[in-house]
């Protein structure tokens, strides 16, 4: 397999984009990202020397989506009037796509993995 490095943008580029800053885990390089709304818990852990992502979004104790990928290559920002996202994309050797996690005005996932 081959090798890809895992880009995730700087603490400042975070706080800019989504107005959260990431939380260590750990001695590693892993981070964490927490959103809260109302009921809803939405947590992102990404861990790049491993790279791969963590998401778990739930609402009121209850898991509403749980999603772990390996093959994680970058981190970007979409943000516009109507919405803020995170997306997060993957590459492998047979595979690549995208997790969009939009953080308002409502959470949700988008994802998709495709054969190459």
């Amino acid at each position: 397999m081959t090798y890809r490095m895992f880009e995730v943008p700087d603490y400042d580029d975070f706080v800019a984009a989504l107005g959260v800053a990431p939380t260590a885990v750990g001695k590693e390089q892993v981070q964490r990202l927490s959103f809260e709304k109302e009921a809803e818990t939405l947590v992102v852990t990404l861990d790049p020397l491993g790279q791969s992502i963590h998401c778990r979004w739930s609402r009121e104790g209850e898991i509403l989506a749980d999603v772990f990928r390996e093959g994680a290559v970058e981190v970007g920002f979409n943000s516009s009037e109507s919405h803020t996202s995170l997306i997060l994309y993957f590459k492998t050797d047979c595979q690549h796509g995208t997790l969009e996690v939009q953080l308002s005005p409502v959470f949700s996932l988008r994802d998709q993995l495709l054969f190459h």
